[in-house]
């Protein structure tokens, strides 16, 4: 019997802003995750990588030193700094620059580490990802980055608002990047779906699918919901699965979330910020007198006094 041509992948590496993680699919049979590992780091200092053991896990951590690298590159622009850690089933690198950085612990403890990287340290960050890919790619490994990359949802923002500006064609191009979103969460076969391709109102029932105001709900819809601090979101609405509908708000990369219907409104009713815990004298002041804010604690004291005295 003739061999089959088609080779089962040795595993899987993604890639998630300034971070690279491969897991292998059977590491005691294929090649051990040492073995990568090490041809990995090959490939960096090849491109002019400086490859040594990780100081600062060897300080705090010497049982575990064996176990990671610190990689870095001068560039005109600054320092591009990583670290590589093996795991029992594979490796992660991990590249980060501290000459642009927000958190105060350094650029390592940054979100968004690819957008901060001042361009010339960009452009060899990039480099190297493209050369540790290409390398892994023969190896026999695959990209699972495209299918773990989710929707943005800065596009289903932008595309809101072309939603808001009352042209058909802007609409159903919002509809159908939250469908794609949407799918990306749940699935493309799961749920019966109608002639939009969005869940049924058959599988919608189950949930009785009316916002706070009693009003039936469906996809596409503007709906009003209070952010976490209080103030009113308006936003168009999609899903319904399980009561929670997808709500996108605006343009920003986080203007999305998941909603229940009985936060929706048709309209918003009431101040336009409402606090979401109410707070009670009495229970600010004792909080403030353990921990020991005596100062505060006596202004509270004295209000909470005040109150007492009006009400008799």
């Amino acid at each position: 019997m003739a061999e089959s041509t088609h080779t089962a992948p040795m595993g899987e590496y993604r890639v998630h802003d300034a971070t690279l993680s491969l897991s292998v699919a059977h590491p005691k049979r294929d090649q051990h995750p040492w073995e990568i590992f090490n041809r990995t780091l090959d490939v960096l200092a090849a491109r002019g990588f400086t490859v040594e053991p990780s100081g600062r896990v060897g300080a705090r951590y010497p049982s575990i030193a064996k176990y990671y690298r610190s990689i870095s590159r001068v560039t005109p622009h600054g320092l591009l700094e990583g670290e590589a850690q093996i795991y029992p089933v594979g490796i992660g690198i991990e590249f980060f620059q501290d000459v642009v950085a927000t958190n105060p612990n350094g650029g390592k403890y940054d979100f968004d580490r690819v957008s901060k990287m001042p361009y010339l340290i960009r452009k060899r960050f990039e480099g190297a990802l493209t050369a540790v890919a290409a390398h892994l790619r023969e190896q026999g490994f695959a990209d699972g980055s495209r299918t773990a990359r989710a929707t943005p949802a800065i596009t289903l923002g932008h595309r809101l608002l072309w939603c808001e500006s009352g042209e058909r064609l802007a609409e159903a191009a919002c509809s159908a990047a939250a469908l794609a979103y949407f799918n990306q969460i749940w699935g493309g076969t799961r749920f019966a779906r109608d002639e939009s391709g969005w869940p049924a109102a058959s599988e919608l029932r189950w949930w009785r699918p009316v916002d706070r105001d009693g009003q039936p709900i469906w996809h596409g819809q503007i709906r009003w919901a209070r952010s976490p601090q209080g103030y009113w979101r308006r936003g168009r609405v999609y899903g319904g699965i399980n009561g929670m509908w997808l709500f996108v708000f605006g343009p920003g990369p986080r203007d999305v979330t998941q909603t229940s219907a009985h936060e929706l409104h048709g309209y918003p009713s009431g101040r336009r910020k409402a606090h979401p815990r109410p707070r009670d004298l009495a229970t600010v002041l004792a909080q403030e007198v353990k921990a020991q804010n005596f100062e505060r604690a006596i202004v509270l004291r004295d209000l909470l006094r005040r109150q007492t005295k009006e009400a008799a």
